[in-house]
C-alpha cells in the first residue's frame, strides 16, 4: 500500500469531519442558538423563552408555594427595541380538578432593579388569564407580549416544558 495515499486519506477524512462538525454547529446557532430551558432547570441567565424576535431570560429563580403552585420570579425580556425587567407572578391551575379554576393566571409588573421584586405583594400591572378552553383574557392592563403564553407553558410546565416525571 502506498503511504503517500494513506496519509492522504487519512488528512481528507479529518478535514471532511471537521467541516461537517463546523457545519453542524453553525447550523444549530444560526438556527436559534441556545435552546429554551425549563423554569424548573434554569440558572439566572438562561432563556426561559426564544418566540418572534423576543428572549427572556430568568433574571431572579421563580420560588413555588404550595399548594396553589404560585410561582413568582424576575425575567429579562430582550427585544430588538430594547431590554425590561419583569416581576411576573403565576397561579397555575390543576385541570379538572374541583373548586379550581379553569385557567392559568399570570400577573405582574416592570422593575427596574431585580431587588424590587416582592413576590405576590407587588403592585400588579398587568393580569392574564389562560383559559384551558384557548382563550386568552386580558384582566388588567396589557400583555406585555406575545411571547407570554410560551412563558406561561415554562412555569405551569406545560406542552414541551412538562419535565414532570411520569405517573405509573
Amino acid at each position: 500500500m502506498d503511504m503517500s495515499m494513506s496519509s492522504t486519506n487519512t488528512s481528507w477524512q479529518s478535514r471532511a469531519g471537521a467541516l461537517g462538525t463546523c457545519l453542524i454547529t453553525s447550523l444549530l446557532v444560526g438556527c436559534g442558538g441556545p435552546a429554551e430551558r425549563p423554569q424548573s432547570k434554569a440558572q439566572v441567565g438562561e432563556i426561559l423563552v426564544r418566540q418572534e424576535g423576543t428572549t427572556v431570560r430568568l433574571a431572579h429563580a421563580f420560588r413555588t408555594a404550595e399548594p396553589n403552585a404560585l410561582v413568582d420570579g424576575v425575567v429579562r425580556v430582550e427585544a430588538e427595541g430594547g431590554q425590561q425587567l419583569l416581576e411576573v407572578n403565576a397561579v397555575c391551575s390543576m385541570p379538572n380538578t374541583p373548586n379550581w379554576p379553569s385557567y392559568d393566571n399570570l400577573f405582574g409588573r416592570p422593575i427596574q432593579r431585580v431587588q424590587e421584586a416582592k413576590g405576590a405583594t407587588g403592585t400588579t400591572r398587568w393580569q392574564v388569564l389562560f383559559h384551558y378552553d384557548g382563550r386568552v383574557e386580558t384582566r388588567m392592563g396589557e400583555s406585555p407580549g406575545p411571547w407570554l403564553a410560551r412563558l406561561r407553558d415554562n412555569l405551569c410546565r406545560r406542552g414541551d416544558f412538562d419535565d414532570r416525571p411520569t405517573k405509573r
